[in-house]
């Protein structure tokens, strides 16, 4: 430093200390040696405040008082225990932290052989909200390809996939997986005499009952018109008989005076359960057999 002009080195230092970067020097036992407001300003305090301090008691100030930098923890000496492992681990440490006002930084960590080490971070905020909106899209598009648009249940194509994980997850073990395949009665004759809109508050109802009748990691899917199926894993042949007619007695006993006074549906409902068949298109085909053979017998069982 003692070859560069005094003039350039007052002008680095005030860019430094004045600059939207963020930018710090830690000493060994982590004491802020240096710092510009911008850094302070992660923590919720000006320059005279912070250089000298410790930066885990910065960080706990900012905690406490719920301003500056984001934690997303509720317990701050667990979050420190793990900041301290990442800390000096590697000699270059590049990594992204934001503010409880998102705004976003990527930042930089060069350690030295003694244990200093220097801070630089710039905002990226615009570039981190476009690929928060894009993985966001994403997951948006990700939904409602595999959704059914009117019922929210899964659609066909999703039935069949997790049908054929759910079925190499189990072949390996001794557990039951149950599938049942569900069908609206004389539905027809709904759309017919009631119109299509009253056809679909009925779909959208029953999809609404089947998601209340069955577990969180159950998978029912709208198979198309007015026929479902619902995967039940680690369910053996009785259990899945008792969630069918639970499903069965449910919606036998819902009246939709919104259509017609008194008016009700029944449905028909066919399963299968094994432990050993390793062919999601004949596991369907088995239960769409039962299907047929309860609407052949009468329907509503």
């Amino acid at each position: 430093m003692e070859n560069i002009p005094s003039i350039i080195q007052a002008l680095l230092l005030d860019n430094i200390l004045n600059t939207n970067d963020v930018i710090a020097v830690f000493g060994p036992d982590d004491t802020i040696l240096f710092s510009n407001k911008t850094f302070a300003a992660l923590y919720n305090a000006d320059v005279s405040q912070i250089n000298g301090s410790k930066w885990d008691d910065c960080v706990k100030q900012s905690f406490i008082a719920n301003k500056g930098l984001r934690y997303d923890t509720d317990d701050i000496d667990q979050w420190l225990l793990k900041a301290h492992k990442l800390r000096r681990a590697d000699r270059q440490r590049t990594f992204e932290i934001n503010t409880l006002d998102d705004q976003w930084y990527l930042c930089n960590e060069t350690t030295n052989d003694q244990g200093y080490i220097v801070f630089h971070g710039i905002e990226n905020t615009h570039s981190k909200q476009l690929e928060i909106a894009l993985k966001n899209s994403a997951t948006k598009l990700k939904l409602l390809a595999s959704t059914d648009s009117l019922t929210s249940l899964f659609n066909r194509r999703y039935f069949f996939m997790r049908l054929k994980d759910e079925i190499s997850r189990y072949q390996r073990t001794d557990k039951y997986i149950s599938v049942i395949m569900i069908d609206i009665d004389h539905f027809k004759k709904v759309n017919d005499q009631y119109g299509h809109n009253a056809g679909d508050e009925v779909l959208v109802t029953f999809s609404k009952l089947i998601k209340k009748m069955i577990r969180p990691y159950d998978i029912a899917a709208r198979m198309g018109g007015e026929e479902f199926a619902v995967i039940l894993p680690n369910t053996n042949m009785q259990e899945g008989q008792m969630v069918a007619e639970r499903i069965r007695k449910s919606i036998e006993s819902m009246i939709f005076d919104q259509i017609a006074k008194g008016f009700h549906v029944t449905v028909s409902i066919g399963g299968m359960t094994s432990n050993s068949e390793h062919n999601a298109s004949k596991f369907t085909l088995k239960s769409d057999n039962a299907l047929y053979k309860a609407k052949n017998n009468g329907r509503n069982q």
